[in-house]
């Protein structure tokens, strides 16, 4: 896990690519997930990019369609949106964080969390959106 510091945002490159296959399909897709503190709503935000063998990007429904069955509906779609990401300039989609708060106050309610707490319990909760699976011993404290 590494940590870049940015001058209005905060960068944490999970892992360098996730490689999701859509059984349908014979193709591989190459996705790259990066997580980044929001300032504005002092939140963390997931950005994900997806990529052909070839190099090129993925458009918005070729992303959609790669998504898991159980979380594609109407309301997701609107929230899955663009912006450019702070380090590398380039746009990459992500899920809207104007919800994030309200959903990590109700994990908040059992108690204080330390940061990676936090991180991990938020990661939980919008990783399966877009199909990221990461490793249970990630979410096991070390002592």
């Amino acid at each position: 896990i590494i940590f870049v510091q940015f001058k209005e945002e905060t960068s944490l490159i999970l892992n360098d690519a996730a490689i999701i296959t859509n059984i349908l399909k014979t193709e591989n897709h190459l996705y790259n997930f990066h997580i980044v503190y929001n300032c504005s709503y002092r939140v963390p935000i997931l950005l994900f990019n997806g990529y052909k063998e070839d190099g090129r990007m993925l458009s918005f429904n070729e992303v959609w369609e790669d998504l898991p069955q159980a979380y594609k509906n109407e309301e997701i779609k609107t929230y899955i949106t663009q912006k450019e990401h702070p380090a590398l300039g380039i746009p990459f989609y992500h899920i809207h964080p104007c919800n994030t708060s309200e959903l990590m106050a109700i994990v908040l309610k059992e108690g204080k969390m330390d940061q990676n707490d936090y991180l991990c319990s938020w990661l939980s909760l919008v990783a399966p959106i877009v199909g990221l699976r990461f490793p249970l011993d990630l979410m096991i404290k070390k002592e």
